[in-house]
């Protein structure tokens, strides 16, 4: 979302001099896919505007995880509890707790089941 606000914010002021409706079309048309054929701008807010959304839907299913929910989904997928993952890394139940629900929470699965399939369908973990 943060780089869709930026790339509208930069072809906003890059056609600050273009009436405002003229803007909304041109963003407008990039996401119904109509290409506006007036103005090279036109086509230049088009083609980045496209690419952002392309990128957006690409990158939709993408889950960011850090170096320990890594660990501890592995520790998951093994078998492992809450209490041997706390033991196994060095650190309290609750933490380990808080990095299952967390991963729980990225993956959208109810389950342990679940999660580790999500997790090895998106990549993020090989078995």
């Amino acid at each position: 979302m943060h780089r869709l606000k930026t790339t509208i914010r930069v072809l906003q002021d890059v056609l600050k001099d273009r009436p405002p409706r003229a803007i909304d079309m041109t963003m407008l048309n990039a996401f119904g896919g109509q290409r506006p054929d007036s103005l090279p701008v036109d086509r230049l807010a088009c083609d980045v505007l496209e690419d952002t959304v392309r990128t957006r839907r690409r990158h939709r299913h993408t889950v960011e995880i850090t170096d320990r929910e890594a660990e501890v989904l592995t520790l998951i997928a093994l078998g492992f509890s809450s209490k041997e993952i706390a033991e196994q890394l060095g650190i309290s139940f609750k933490t380990a707790t808080t990095h299952r629900e967390h991963l729980m929470q990225k993956l959208n699965a109810h389950s342990v089941v679940l999660l580790v399939h999500e997790a090895v369908r998106r990549g993020l973990l090989r078995l």
